[in-house]
C-alpha cells in the first residue's frame, strides 16, 4: 500500500524551545556545511525531504557518501523537531555499531558533525543512542534480531534503513515500520543500498519509485557521478587488486542491478544442471538445511553425502504458515514412505528465538516432536550467524560459490520444480515473478543453512575442501 500523504514543507521561520531557538537555515548549514560541496544526488535528495518527501531512496555506489548524508539529514531533522525519534536499521547490530562508531570515507568520526553544543548529557543513556539538546534522539540497531521486530513499533519518526539490499525480511520490517505511522503524522523512512541483484525488495522498492515519482524520491548515482576520472581508475584498480570481480565492481560502484546477486550466482552454476531419478541410497543418513518463514515461506531440502565431495539433495518442502510439529509430521511421513533414517538437521540462527508468548524456541519444538515420533538418530544444529562486513563484500556468497564449484552436486528429480525455481528458470507475469523472485530467495537461504551446515559439520562431513574452509575463516 502506497500512503499518498506528504509531509507539510520544513518551515522557514525560527524552531522555538524553552532553551533556545533554531533558524532552520542556519542549522541547515551547521549540519550540512558548504552546500555547494554536496554530490548532485544529494543536493536533490536535500531539496525533496524539504518539499515533504518522506518515502525516499538512493541507489547510490560505494564512496558515494550516502550513510553519512542520510545521518546529516536525520540529525538536521531532530533538531528541527523536538522529542522526536529517529532508528538507524543495518542487517546486524555490530554493522550498524561499526558504521555510527566508525568513520566516513574522509576520515572523519561519522557522527563529527554534529555541533557539541546540540548534544545531550542523557541519564540512564543506553550505548547505542545519541540524544540531542531538545529531547531527540537517534538510535541504532540491526534487523537480525527476532526479524527487526527490535526496530518496529518504537514511535519513531524517522528510519534510516542502510544497506537494505542485504536485510533479511526486508519488505516485512518496511511494511511494519511504515504501518506504525499515525494517520497523519509526520515521518520520513530513507532507504540507502548498492544493489543486490534483483532478487530482493531492495529492487522492488526501486521500481515503485520509479512507478510512482509522487509519493517517493529516487535517488541513482554511480562513481561517475561523484569521483573524477583519474581518481576513479586508481580506486578501481585497488579494488580489482584486492579480488574484487567485475561484477563486484559494477554491483559496488555502478548502482548496477544486472550486477550478479546471490540469484544470479545460482543461476550461473546451476545452470547446466539437469535432476535425475533414483539418487536416493536407503543405507546411508539423511541431511537437511532450512530456512524458517514465520509469515513467509519455510524451506527444507533434504541431502546425503555419498562420498567426500558427492552431496545429493533428494527431496525439497515449501510451506508457509505451518507449527514446527507439523513439518515434524511430513517428514516422518517421507521417512515411512522413503524409508528416510534422519541425520543432521541445520536450521537457521532464528531457530533459538522465542516468538511471542511461546516459550519452547523452534528448535526445541522440532527437536521435541521429532523424539516423540520416534526417531532417534537426528541431531539439531543451530547454525550461527557469522557475518557483518562481509555482507557487503560478498564473502556469504563466496562461500557458496566455493563450495558448489569444489563438489560434485546431484539433484534428484523429486526436488526437481524446487530446484529450477531455485535456478530462475520461470518466467511470469510482474505479480506472480515477484512470488517466484521471493521464493527463490528463500530456496537459496535453505541451501545457505544445508552448506553452513556441511562446512561447520566436519567432524561429520569430512569434505575436505580447503577452499570453502578458507572462505569460512574470513567470516568467522
Amino acid at each position: 500500500m502506497i500512503s499518498d500523504q506528504k509531509n507539510q514543507p520544513l518551515k522557514k521561520s525560527a524552531v522555538k524551545n524553552s532553551n533556545y531557538n533554531i533558524d532552520p537555515k542556519t542549522i541547515k548549514g551547521e549540519i550540512f556545511g558548504d552546500l555547494g560541496k554536496l554530490h548532485v544526488w544529494q543536493l536533490k535528495t536535500l531539496e525533496a525531504i524539504e518539499e515533504g518527501k518522506w518515502q525516499i531512496l538512493a541507489c547510490v555506489g560505494r564512496r558515494g557518501g550516502k550513510t553519512s548524508f542520510f545521518l546529516k539529514c536525520c540529525i538536521y531533522l531532530l533538531l528541527l523537531n523536538p522529542g522526536w525519534r529517529a532508528q538507524f536499521a543495518a542487517p546486524t547490530l555490530k554493522m550498524a555499531d561499526e558504521v555510527i562508531r566508525g568513520t566516513t570515507d574522509d576520515g572523519e568520526p561519522m557522527l563529527g558533525f554534529i555541533p557539541e553544543k546540540y548534544l545531550a548529557q542523557k541519564e540512564g543513556r543506553k550505548i547505542n543512542e545519541v540524544w540531542l539538546v531538545n529531547n531527540s534522539s537517534l538510535h541504532w540497531d540491526g534487523v537480525e534480531i527476532k526479524r527487526g521486530k527490535n526496530i518496529r513499533g518504537k514511535g519513531n519518526n524517522i528510519t534510516l534503513f542502510d544497506e537494505y539490499a542485504f536485510l533479511e525480511h526486508a519488505a516485512e520490517i518496511y511494511a511494519a515500520v511504515v504501518g506504525s505511522f499515525r494517520q497523519k503524522q509526520k515521518k520520513y523512512v530513507f532507504i540507502a543500498s548498492t544493489p543486490n541483484g534483483r532478487s530482493n525488495d531492495f529492487y522492488e522498492k526501486y521500481l515503485q519509485a520509479e512507478k510512482y515519482p509522487q509519493f517517493w524520491h529516487k535517488a541513482h548515482a554511480t562513481i561517475e557521478d561523484y569521483m573524477d576520472k583519474d581518481d576513479r581508475e586508481l580506486y578501481i584498480e585497488q579494488l580489482r587488486s584486492q579480488g574484487l570481480t567485475e561484477d563486484d565492481i559494477q554491483r559496488e560502484l555502478y548502482a548496477s542491478f544486472e550486477a550478479s546477486g546471490s540469484g544470479a550466482i545460482l543461476a550461473d552454476l546451476l545452470r547446466d544442471i539437469k535432476p535425475v531419478p533414483g539418487l536416493y541410497k536407503p543405507d546411508l543418513p539423511v541431511h537437511s538445511g532450512w530456512d524458517l518463514g514465520w509469515t513467509d515461506k519455510t524451506v527444507i531440502w533434504l541431502f546425503q553425502q555419498t562420498g567426500p565431495k558427492q552431496f545429493n539433495f533428494i527431496h525439497s518442502l515449501q510451506g508457509c504458515g505451518k507449527s514446527m510439529e507439523e513439518y515434524s509430521y511430513i517428514l516422518s511421513e517421507w521417512g515411512n514412505k522413503y524409508n528416510y533414517t534422519y541425520g543432521q538437521i541445520g536450521l537457521p540462527h532464528d531457530a533459538d528465538d522465542h516468538s511471542g508468548m511461546v516459550i519452547e524456541t523452534r528448535a526445541a519444538q522440532l527437536s521435541k516432536a521429532l523424539t516423540q515420533q520416534g526417531h532417534r538418530n537426528f541431531t539439531i544444529n543451530v547454525i550461527r550467524k557469522a557475518f557483518s562486513g562481509a555482507v557487503r563484500s560478498g564473502v556469504v556468497d563466496s562461500r557458496m560459490r566455493m563450495f558448489l564449484i569444489h563438489n560434485k552436486i546431484g539433484w534428484d528429480t523429486n526436488c526437481a520444480r524446487d530446484f529450477y525455481e531455485l535456478r530462475g528458470d520461470f518466467k511470469r507475469d510482474l505479480e506472480t515473478r515477484e512470488m517466484v523472485r521471493n521464493n527463490a530467495r528463500h530456496l537459496g537461504d535453505g541451501l545457505r543453512t544445508a552448506i553452513d551446515l556441511i562446512v561447520t559439520r566436519q567432524d561429520v562431513f569430512r569434505s575436505n575442501i580447503r577452499e570453502v574452509d578458507n572462505v569460512w575463516q574470513l567470516i568467522m
